[in-house]
């Protein structure tokens, strides 16, 4: 399978885990730091300057998985508490609790890719396996599994989220589709997306019941569809912007990363305008997308930035370095201890970050 044509971030689903430069942090000089900042700001001309400031000591914890080259990359609150996770190279589910303690499921198919995961309206862990091309499920109870296979051969089903209709929706990114799976049935929908080489990734419930999504192809959209298949686009004002993480923000507007940009944007939900922030330093695409601590807006970042951002608004961004060199996070959730949890899939870690006194 070729990943040309995708933003950094994402093409590591594809290819596995690949060395990255050294972060910023472990070799630099504080002057040299500020001048990769001041030098990533004059570079903006036509979207709002977002300012950085990197942060000391952030708490970060950090844990090895059991087999190396495992690939954690999305990852999801469980319906028990716990963290899980897919492991893209390692073809299995992960299990994460508050205390470290990994729990691993081997998925049935063989060299499945799982990449998205979440948990459903029937409290099942439910995740995509993008080059068996099916929908799985796992109950979290007995260990189980379920597998359904996508009706479109070669549809290559990336990420998922439970919709307001109860169903699990889904991405195609080389059909161009938007899946739906009746849980009860076990039945599967597609909705063509409009725009030729759409290449969606990211899908999230948004407002007013409705799903968003990004469109990384050539499209260069952000997706909007409702329960019934009626499709609205939004063009992204950056040429090639490389949409991905995409996350509805706490004043409920379409948040979403870009990847090629090197920006953070939102769609307006009242105007359907988009506003876009520059996000330091150059060449640390921004991936993943969560409300989190400080009802701010947090990320990833993979090439030279290796670090966990956050961003407000107003477009204000702060950096937390992460530990280990070249982690390369790809998901990241908000926990129910109030910590941030991602997957390191350069490192084969799970990763939390403690930024408030509220963490657990």
């Amino acid at each position: 399978m070729q990943s040309r044509g995708l933003p950094s971030g994402i093409q590591l689903l594809f290819v596995g885990s690949r060395s990255l430069r050294r972060s910023l942090a472990s070799g630099r000089s504080r002057l040299a730091l500020v001048l990769v900042a001041i030098a990533a700001l004059v570079a903006v001309v036509a979207s709002p300057v977002a300012s950085a400031r990197r942060v000391k000591k952030p708490l970060f914890t950090e844990y090895v998985l059991p087999h190396p080259g495992s690939s954690p990359n999305w990852i999801a609150n469980g319906p028990d508490g716990a963290v899980w996770f897919t492991e893209g190279a390692g073809n299995r589910i992960g299990r994460i609790n508050r205390g470290g303690v990994i729990r691993e499921f081997d998925i049935p198919t063989q060299n499945s890719s799982p990449s998205g995961v979440t948990t459903g309206p029937d409290g099942a862990i439910w995740f995509s396996e993008r080059a068996a091309n099916k929908i799985g499920r796992l109950d979290p109870a007995t260990g189980t599994f379920r597998e359904f296979v996508v009706p479109t051969a070669g549809a290559f089903p990336f990420i998922l989220t439970t919709g307001p209709d109860g169903a699990i929706w889904f991405t195609e990114y080389l059909s161009g589709k938007i899946g739906r799976l009746d849980p009860a049935a076990g039945t599967i929908t597609e909705y063509t997306i409009p725009t030729p080489d759409s290449k969606p990734v990211v899908i999230v419930r948004g407002p007013r019941d409705q799903l968003w999504f990004t469109e990384t192809g050539s499209a260069n959209k952000i997706g909007r569809i409702s329960t019934s298949g009626q499709f609205a686009e939004f063009l992204i004002p950056t040429p090639n912007a490389g949409a991905g993480g995409l996350t509805v923000g706490p004043d409920r507007n379409i948040w979403f990363t870009e990847e090629l940009g090197n920006k953070i944007g939102y769609v307006d939900r009242r105007t359907d305008e988009i506003v876009e922030f520059n996000v330091p330093p150059a060449g640390a695409p921004p991936t993943g997308l969560v409300v989190g601590p400080k009802k701010l807006l947090w990320f990833g970042q993979t090439g030279v930035g290796n670090n966990i951002g956050s961003i407000s608004r107003t477009g204000d961004v702060h950096l937390y370095p992460i530990p280990t060199p070249n982690a390369t996070v790809i998901g990241i959730v908000t926990g129910i201890d109030h910590a941030l949890w991602f997957g390191e899939s350069g490192a084969n870690k799970i990763g939390r970050l403690c930024v408030t006194s509220s963490c657990k």
